[in-house]
C-alpha cells in the first residue's frame, strides 16, 4: 500500500479527495491448512448475521450536511501562533493506535520552534471503544513513552482517554478474576517500573 488506487468513489471526481487513499471492501481472516487451502472464519452476509466489525473512526468530511463553515480544525502551527495558549504550555492530544511517531516528531518540532512547550502529551483514541485489551494498549504506550523520552526526557505523558463513561470499564478477567481496565493498565506500569 504505497500508492493510491486513484479510483474515485461514489461521490465523483469533483473533489480529488474522493479519488485518493484506500477502501477495504471485504476482509477475510482465517488460516491455511497443510494442503494450502484457506479457511475463512469471517461470516460474510449482508445482514445482522455477519461477523461483528468495529471501525476505528468515521470521517464525515465528504458529507455536505456536516460541514461547519463557522469553524476550522487548525494545525499546530496556527494553534501555537494564535495566542490561545497565552505563552503557556499546552496539553496536546495524540493518536497512538492509528498514528505514527513521525507525526509526533513533527508536532514536537513545531512546539519547540514556537517556544511553547507541550505540557502533556495525552494519548487518545479511547482504547475501551476500540475493544483494545489493556495489556496490548499498555505495551504500546510503554514503547511510545520510551521512544519519546529518548528525545525529551522531561516530557510529561498522560492518558489514556476513555469514551466518557462514569463507571469502571470491564475487560476479560485475568487469572485472579480481576476485570477492570484501569487496574490492568496500572499493574502493567508497576511491573515495567519494578526491578527485574
Amino acid at each position: 500500500m504505497t500508492e493510491s488506487s486513484g479510483t474515485c468513489d461514489t461521490h465523483g471526481s469533483g473533489d480529488r479527495r474522493n479519488c485518493l487513499g484506500y477502501a477495504i471492501k471485504e476482509v477475510y481472516i482465517g488460516n491455511t491448512t497443510s494442503d494450502a487451502k484457506f479457511h475463512d472464519v469471517v461470516r460474510h452476509t449482508a445482514d445482522r448475521a455477519q461477523s461483528n466489525t468495529f471501525c476505528s473512526s468515521v470521517d464525515p468530511w465528504h458529507e455536505g450536511a456536516v460541514i461547519n463553515k463557522e469553524g476550522d480544525q487548525v494545525g499546530l502551527d496556527l494553534f501555537y501562533t494564535s495566542g490561545i495558549t497565552r505563552g503557556l504550555p499546552a496539553m496536546i492530544p495524540v493518536a497512538m493506535l492509528y498514528e505514527h511517531l513521525k507525526t509526533l516528531w513533527r508536532s514536537s518540532s513545531i512546539s519547540r520552534r514556537e517556544a511553547t512547550p507541550f505540557l502533556t502529551l495525552k494519548w487518545g483514541e479511547e482504547p475501551d471503544g476500540k475493544h483494545t485489551l489493556p495489556e496490548d494498549y499498555g505495551a504500546l504506550y510503554l514503547q511510545w513513552a520510551t521512544a519519546l523520552h529518548k528525545v525529551d526526557p522531561a516530557l510529561k505523558l498522560g492518558g489514556p482517554i476513555f469514551e466518557g463513561v462514569n463507571k469502571d470499564i470491564e475487560v476479560w478477567p485475568d487469572a485472579r478474576g480481576r476485570n477492570l481496565l484501569d487496574g490492568a493498565f496500572l499493574r502493567l506500569f508497576a511491573r515495567a517500573q519494578s526491578p527485574e
